[in-house]
């Protein structure tokens, strides 16, 4: 209903207060980017009302249409006096308001992607924009506390990401609740519709039902109806939560990589600044030996050199307890579900940095005590990585031995856990000491169990095949079926058609054929050869006509 804005005012004005700057109002904008079409403006309008309907029914608000630009969008007023209580609409605290605005646009998200053929998602300000894009500063600065900033700006990506999928586990969670009660709900009126039909379907025996049962058939009816859509709405949110979760891990995944890159490159800025300190403390050291023979310019020389080393010694020292917090910090993005890729790069990537310190340790420019810490935390660092690729090797080997388990991957899954378990154990069998073999020390015999798996890669390519060819067989019988019908002029073509398919399903169409019609197949494989020839008549045709058509365009 169209009503003016003095109208409006008129009604709402009995409900506001005489004070200054009361707020009795608030104004909010629904919109969507997409073109401007019937379909889209019906799930625009649809999910606004909706919304309006869960969130403020006791409230009286008014909503305009605006299509006039490229995002079509809705503004709403809404009077925040109750129509029921004539209380105005008020929040405990700010995280109260925040969570019912975060809801409001999780409600809104669903509906439009309900109403439409859509797929957006309550995301976060840090979502709007690629994470990465914002540690990406840390390029363009030469300063090496830069560092430390890509530290802390990872770990809050990584706290925020973390708690965002918890958030959204939580959803799916209560949407796969929902899709359980609703499944059983169904199951329940389906039962009832059994019995009240006496199991039986057609519409011959629902004439023959009195009113009332009728009545309750077509409400049991209307009950599955609601409940189907219920149902396609439920797992719709679910798919949309899953698809966000695994943006999600994508984007953890990234993190994790862009963290080893700055990790990987601060490590060689230290490397640089430590070669080129031996390098000058070399000449130091020779030009302190030969001291009397030196030139004055040299002295000044080896005293600039002196106050530079003392200067990047320190600078080092402070590097190495960064590159510390760092590697501290690594541990936080490495689990279980890291790919054998990173956990083997990552575990090369600390045996050299325990090498590089090594020779460090032997030059008594840097605090020994930081070198220790230093070196602490990467020897723990390698134990922690030595659990997590053990623990996904006995988790693909418990797949492996257990067919039951390996019934409930799909092939691709199967594929990938078999390549990841070969890079991992390969890669332990050739750090692993010569006289304790990783295989025989850990798992009973890696040569028997990859064998095992490629025959079941084997069989199950094979059973595929089978699949394929027997569906192919099917659709041939099924179209000879319907060609015999028509060809033979059958007159009960429903019962004809259902006999015949039943003695394929038995076995005993060919026997049945022998005996009734033994020329049946012959003369269908002659039809099928004629329909090929005509087809080749066409395409040759077809083919004429166009180099004809070609020749009369020059």
């Amino acid at each position: 209903m169209r009503v003016s804005a003095s109208e409006v005012l008129k009604d709402w004005q009995k409900d506001f207060s005489s004070k200054p700057n009361s707020k009795e109002a608030w104004h909010l904008c629904f919109s969507m980017r997409e073109e401007v079409n019937a379909e889209n403006i019906y799930a625009l309008q649809q999910s606004v009302n909706d919304l309006l309907q869960k969130h403020f029914h006791e409230y009286k608000y008014v909503k305009v249409l605006h299509i006039h630009q490229n995002n079509p969008h809705i503004h709403v007023v809404i009077n925040k006096n109750s129509m029921l209580t004539h209380k105005k609409l008020h929040f405990k605290d700010k995280d109260s308001i925040k969570n019912f605005f975060n809801e409001m646009r999780d409600d809104f998200a669903d509906s439009l992607n309900y109403h439409g053929d859509l797929n957006y998602h309550n995301a976060y300000k840090f979502e709007k924009t690629n994470i990465l894009e914002k540690i990406d500063r840390t390029k363009q600065k030469e300063n090496r506390h830069s560092y430390m900033d890509t530290i802390s700006q990872l770990s809050k990506d990584k706290d925020i990401i973390a708690n965002r999928k918890e958030m959204l586990q939580q959803k799916i969670n209560n949407a796969q609740s929902d899709i359980k009660e609703y499944t059983a709900k169904k199951q329940d009126y389906i039962q009832q519709l059994k019995i009240i039909t006496a199991y039986e379907k057609n519409y011959s025996k629902y004439q023959k039902l009195d009113y009332k049962t009728k009545q309750q058939y077509k409400s049991l009816l209307n009950s599955i109806k609601e409940l189907n859509i219920e149902l396609k709405s439920a797992y719709k949110i679910q798919n949309t939560y899953k698809q966000e979760i695994y943006q999600l891990n994508r984007a953890i995944n990234n993190l994790g990589f862009d963290f080893m890159k700055h990790r990987n490159q601060f490590a060689k800025d230290i490397n640089n600044d430590y070669s080129n300190v031996l390098a000058k403390k070399a000449y130091l050291d020779f030009v302190m030996k030969h001291k009397k023979y030196a030139t004055r310019e040299q002295l000044h020389i080896v005293n600039d050199i002196q106050n530079e080393i003392r200067k990047n010694t320190q600078d080092i020292t402070q590097s190495i307890a960064l590159q510390n917090e760092l590697d501290n910090a690594l541990l936080q993005h490495l689990g279980v579900k890291s790919t054998s890729k990173s956990l083997i790069f990552t575990q090369k990537d600390i045996t050299k940095k325990l090498q590089v310190l090594h020779s460090i340790d032997k030059n008594s420019m840097i605090d020994t005590k930081l070198l220790d810490d230093y070196k602490n935390t990467l020897q723990t660092n390698n134990i922690v990585i030595d659990k997590i690729i053990n623990d996904k090797i006995l988790h693909y080997e418990s797949i492996f031995n257990d067919e039951a388990k390996i019934n409930q991957h799909h092939i691709k899954t199967l594929q990938y856990y078999f390549k990841e378990f070969q890079n991992l154990t390969s890669y332990l069998d050739s750090k692993a000491d010569d006289k304790i073999h990783y295989k025989e020390q850990q798992l009973s015999d890696f040569t028997l169990l990859q064998t095992k798996i490629n025959s079941f890669f084997v069989e199950h390519e094979n059973e595929v095949k089978q699949q394929e060819k027997d569906l192919e067989q099917q659709q041939y019988y099924t179209d000879f079926i319907e060609w015999y019908i028509i060809d033979r002029k059958m007159r009960n073509i429903d019962y004809m058609r259902k006999s015949l398919h039943d003695k394929y399903k038995n076995n005993t169409l060919h026997e049945y054929l022998e005996k009734y019609d033994n020329t049946a197949l012959i003369d269908y494989k002659v039809h099928l050869r004629l329909l090929e020839k005509e087809k080749e008549k066409q395409k040759a045709n077809t083919q004429e006509n166009t180099l004809n058509k070609k020749g009369l365009e020059r």
